[in-house]
């Protein structure tokens, strides 16, 4: 009986664990890809200086984040994301398009992210 109820237990805990690493992940997702939209709103709208602060806003958002996202996701696929996302720190304001370009990759490697890691048949078979 006592196997019964480790066995219960453990299955709690890796029921918890998926649940945290859904819930993580689709806060990142969400909170990134907000950030993300207003930068591009900003940066369309010539506002270089505003863009730019939601690019350190990404990144502070990202670097707050990473620790839990490696400790559930294979690095391979967060360094991708890591790249995109530090590639916005290094735009100078003369290249406006290219920091919408940067962005726009950033937000496809985070979706990307999100798709591999959401819980569906495939992913877990």
């Amino acid at each position: 009986m006592k196997k019964i109820y480790i066995a219960i237990v453990f299955l709690i805990i890796c029921a918890g664990v998926c649940i945290f690493e859904q819930v993580t992940i689709n806060k990142v997702y969400n909170e990134a890809t907000a950030i993300i939209n207003t930068a591009i709103d900003f940066n369309e709208e010539k506002d270089f200086e505003s863009a730019k602060n939601q690019c350190k806003k990404l990144r502070d958002t990202w670097s707050k984040s990473y620790p839990y996202l490696s400790a559930m996701i294979d690095h391979a696929q967060l360094d991708s994301a890591s790249a995109a996302i530090k590639s916005t720190n290094d735009i100078s304001k003369e290249n406006k398009d290219e920091l919408s370009e940067k962005l726009i990759e950033a937000k496809n490697e985070i979706q990307i992210l999100k798709e591999n890691q959401s819980i569906t048949l495939g992913n877990i078979f």
